[in-house]
């Protein structure tokens, strides 16, 4: 019986993390518009505080296939928010950093972005977002 009773909370935290990221996609989409993909963003930042990096690194850190990293930074590139370029000390090796386009664009859709979480998080305590914090890093 006890069993059952998990297993049924279990499929109850399933449906309503799959709202939630549902409903904060369908958000964070808007607020972007047409200019930039919810990936596109979060790419964007952790280049903004993270450059110069490689698409490798990137693909890594997002634990993402190389090739989907790629993609997303070229988008970036064609939309002129990261340049690309070969190191100084190594040719081999194909930098990324942000455009002055793409920062002003970046700090832009931050202040937007967080205006937008805290609103979603306005009816919860902090000592529940700690709580709901450790719980997601059991999780992670």
């Amino acid at each position: 019986m006890a069993d059952t009773g998990r297993e049924d909370l279990i499929a109850k935290l399933e449906k309503e993390f799959s709202i939630i990221i549902r409903r904060f996609r369908k958000e964070i989409n808007e607020l972007h518009g047409e200019e930039l993909s919810g990936h596109e963003f979060v790419f964007l930042a952790y280049l903004v505080q993270n450059q110069p990096q490689i698409a490798s690194s990137i693909a890594k850190h997002f634990e993402v296939t190389a090739s989907y990293a790629t993609m997303v930074v070229d988008k970036l590139i064609n939309k002129g928010f990261v340049h690309r370029e070969r190191s100084q000390k190594d040719r081999r090796i194909i930098q990324l950093t942000v455009t002055e386009k793409g920062a002003a664009l970046y700090n832009k859709l931050r202040r937007v972005r967080r205006k937008c979480i805290n609103r979603t998080f306005q009816n919860i305590s902090d000592q529940e977002l700690q709580l709901l914090t450790d719980l997601l890093a059991k999780l992670i």
